[in-house]
């Protein structure tokens, strides 16, 4: 759950911001786009690492 609200908190509106610097500084909009994104798909890639082996533990 908590994953899914930092995709539509955190990166749907990164997305967005993203999509709409089309046409402009590529170099600049990806300096402020990645380092938020990268860090935001880390903490989501350990919570689901986390769920699945909580999961995985109950299921043992």
């Amino acid at each position: 759950m908590v994953s899914h609200l930092i995709t539509v908190i955190g990166n749907v509106p990164l997305n967005n911001a993203l999509a709409g610097a089309e046409g402009g500084d590529d170099a600049a909009a990806r300096a402020a786009f990645e380092p938020r994104w990268n860090t935001l798909h880390r903490v989501r890639t350990v919570l689901s690492t986390a769920s699945f082996v909580l999961l995985a533990a109950v299921v043992l």
